[in-house]
């Protein structure tokens, strides 16, 4: 759970590594509840929202609802 907090809640350095150390084939987000918290700098997740690209993952077309998908790159 607290690598879960520190990926959807810090930089991207956090968010590759928990990527990368699990074996998810997927990161999806739902964009209403990716919000900074008081006094954090703004999450990398924020910036993946809003069409950031990386080379680790692979936006995913998603034509249902306002989940974002991207498909991580091994």
């Amino acid at each position: 759970m607290i690598i879960g907090i520190r990926a959807f809640y810090g930089a991207e350095a956090e968010m590759r590594d928990a990527v990368q150390t699990s074996t998810a084939d997927y990161l999806v987000v739902c964009p209403a509840w990716i919000e900074p918290l008081p006094g954090w700098p703004m999450p990398f997740v924020k910036h993946l929202v809003d069409g950031v690209t990386v080379d680790w993952l692979e936006p995913v077309a998603l034509d249902a609802g306002p989940l974002k998908v991207w498909r991580v790159i091994r």
